[in-house]
């Protein structure tokens, strides 16, 4: 994760400097580095995300698939519910469980 993260820090100082500009920079120096208070942000939203990946990685098919077509495809409940074939009840309930299911686990991962 730690790699991934210095990844996608390089990345982002390459779109705010020029190539003559950039240095080669290794490990902890990048993330210092980039302690710009919008980079700072960006890098923070990266591994939110990342951490939300990992979370959601290890859910079911059936629950991915339930937050997919929720938030990713942004469909009402009862389109979701009509989508699966269950109850719109049913629906509300799973989304509640996993809501809370990603809170908790992503305040354990910090």
């Amino acid at each position: 994760m730690r790699q991934i993260a210095r990844n996608e820090a390089l990345r982002l100082l390459d779109r705010r400097r020029s190539r003559t500009e950039r240095e080669l920079l290794d490990g902890d120096e990048v993330l210092s580095e980039v302690a710009d208070a919008g980079v700072e942000e960006e890098r923070e939203s990266l591994l939110m995300r990342l951490q939300v990946g990992q979370v959601v990685g290890r859910l079911s098919v059936d629950d991915r698939r339930l937050l997919a077509l929720r938030y990713a495809k942004d469909l009402s409940q009862p389109e979701v519910a009509r989508m699966l074939g269950i109850p719109e009840g049913t629906v509300k309930v799973r989304l509640h469980r996993l809501r809370g299911r990603l809170r908790k686990e992503l305040e354990t991962t910090r």
